[in-house]
């Protein structure tokens, strides 16, 4: 029978964290949605664990039991990075590799009797390689079903018990109808919900619901899992097929400190990908690049341009500005640079661009450069939400290309302007003057019926206008029913 093993290095956002911050080892660490108070916790060590640190925390309102809490997001490059160089390692071992989930494969195990003594060695080898490559812990297991490799890992326990073979199908069977349902999936709050209303927590729990019912009530999701997990279908493996990666790197000697000496290295190793990239008739879309300081510290960097292109002194700009906002007090002693690239598309590769896009690439560009100077997060656009206090009403969310109708020229309006108010959240002080007059008082409520240590707490809130000596009208805000309470410059009305 075919043969399939699961290689799992989850939690991989914490791995990749405390392996970035060696000194955090023996602290409690979290990982968050994103750096700064109002980043929600997404993954966290026993000991953060044990300490009362949950998941959908904010960073801000954990610190308040937690001082000592160590967190910080993992960058979308970083993830990328850790993943590609996971397949890299166990393709050695087995041609045939899918990924399914965030730091989880699944390999085929079966052909492979020559290479090992056992499928116990020969997972044995793979997480020795993994550890040895990528400094990552593993799990591995080896089933006779999809379900039943998956189910062997994730049971499996990360330091002891870290490779399971399953014998016969009846232990796959066994081990798949245990595991828990979240062990294959990510389910919906509302669905989440509903299994635990009724009871489902493992798979032979769901088993024992009908078909037609699991599919009316649960969605597509589950009534897949259950006809997976039932035997009534089958998932073939779906292997992605190795392309090969525009990768060069150099070991510098003596450690280069220096942004501008190492720029001019990077340029030379850019060179010659740009080169292939248009011989394989690709456009490059974005620039990763991994410093190995001294000391062993690894960090990773990445660029993106606003438009695929092969132009050399675009990506030498932008690496430009990355390298200011990167920090090489400890001497670079090796850089690799991967150049990420996508199939061109007629017209892309021609020596003169096209004049339609003349305008809205322009802008684009301008803001490739902030983004490259000033981070990923530095670039975003506000999303509307159905909130009433004005605080929840909107979210902030990566900007990608400007809309073309965006930069026209429009005919101008001898309307009188509306007036609008420019958010600031900043304390009222001197510096806005005196208060002349205010205008009337008007509270909103939210979150009266959660916890006051919940991470939404409660909002009663007053908001009143105020008109100050200089001339601005301001729109203040504080949180009632506290001492505490102090007015807050909510926005400015222009």
């Amino acid at each position: 029978m075919d043969r399939l093993a699961c290689v799992d290095v989850e939690p991989l956002r914490l791995q990749l964290l405390v392996l970035s911050q060696p000194s955090w080892r023996q602290q409690p660490v979290a990982v968050l949605t994103k750096d700064g108070a109002e980043g929600r916790v997404v993954e966290m060590n026993d000991r953060a664990s044990r300490a009362g640190v949950a998941t959908g925390m904010r960073f801000g309102t954990v610190l308040s039991w937690v001082p000592d809490l160590r967190a910080a997001a993992v960058s979308e490059v970083q993830l990328s990075d850790a993943e590609r160089r996971l397949v890299g390692v166990v393709r050695r071992f087995s041609p045939d590799i899918e990924p399914f989930d965030r730091g989880t494969l699944v390999v085929r195990a079966s052909g492979l009797g020559l290479l090992s003594p056992s499928l116990f060695d020969w997972a044995m080898r793979i997480r020795r390689s993994i550890w040895r490559h990528l400094q990552l812990w593993s799990r591995i297991g080896v089933g006779f079903s999809r379900l039943g490799a998956i189910a062997a890992a994730r049971g499996a326990s990360v330091r002891r018990d870290s490779v399971v073979v399953l014998q016969n199908p009846d232990a796959d069977r066994e081990a798949v109808s245990e595991a828990p349902l979240t062990a294959f999936a990510t389910l919906p709050p509302d669905v989440s919900e509903r299994l635990r209303r009724l009871a489902v927590v493992r798979v032979r729990d769901l088993l024992a619901l009908p078909a037609d019912a699991v599919r009316g009530r649960l969605g597509p999701e589950v009534h897949r899992l259950h006809r997976l997990a039932s035997g009534r279908i089958d998932q073939p493996l779906e292997p992605v097929a190795e392309v090969e990666r525009l990768v060069s790197q150099q070991e510098l000697e003596p450690p280069e400190g220096d942004a501008v000496r190492l720029l001019f290295r990077l340029k030379r190793l850019l060179t010659p990908l740009l080169r292939r990239a248009r011989a394989r008739g690709q456009q490059a879309r974005a620039v990763q690049l991994l410093f190995e300081h001294e000391g062993g510290v690894r960090t990773v960097e990445g660029v993106g341009a606003a438009a695929p292109t092969l132009n050399e002194s675009t990506w030498v700009e932008l690496l430009r500005l990355c390298l200011e906002r990167t920090s090489l007090h400890a001497g670079v002693g090796k850089v690799r640079l991967e150049l990420h690239t996508i199939e061109a598309r007629p017209g892309q590769l021609a020596l003169l661009p096209s004049p339609g896009r003349r305008h809205t690439s322009d802008v684009d560009e301008g803001l490739a450069r902030v983004r490259a100077e000033f981070g990923p997060q530095s670039v975003v656009m506000a999303e509307v939400r159905s909130e009433h206090v004005p605080d929840r009403a909107y979210r902030w969310h990566p900007f990608g290309a400007v809309p073309a109708a965006a930069v026209q020229p429009h005919p101008s309006s001898t309307a009188t302007g509306r007036l609008v108010r420019r958010l600031v959240n900043a304390p009222l002080d001197e510096t806005w003057g005196q208060v002349e007059s205010l205008g009337e008082s008007s509270r909103v409520s939210w979150g009266w019926w959660l916890q006051p240590t919940d991470p939404d707490a409660p909002v009663n809130r007053e908001y009143r206008y105020a008109r100050m000596s200089n001339g601005a009208l301001l729109w203040l805000s504080r949180d009632t029913g506290s001492p505490a309470g102090r007015w807050r410059v909510t926005a400015v009305v222009q």
